[in-house]
């Protein structure tokens, strides 16, 4: 979980097009942004809620698609070896 603190704050500092250094994203996450508000601005209301939507739909998809690998191998021994799906 601390992984992922880092991880935000990479996510709403590094695009393309306006660039914004760290510590100016930092800032505007933690104290809303003093400097020039552009930069403030974009963090705040395109990065931030692009990320924090980004962060559970990743966590969902790891969740739903882990499984499956595991169920196929397990589908693959019980069926002898045979990973089909028919009834062959």
């Amino acid at each position: 979980m601390p992984a992922i603190v880092p991880a935000v704050l990479r996510a709403a500092a590094r695009r393309r097009q306006p660039r914004v250094p760290p510590s100016e994203a930092l800032d505007a996450l933690v104290r809303g942004g003093s400097g020039s508000g552009d930069a403030a601005e974009v963090v705040r209301y395109l990065r931030l809620p692009r990320t924090l939507i980004g962060l559970p739909v990743g966590v969902l998809t790891a969740a739903v698609g882990a499984p499956y690998p595991i169920w196929l191998i397990i589908r693959g021994h019980r069926s002898g070896g045979r990973a089909t799906g028919g009834n062959a």
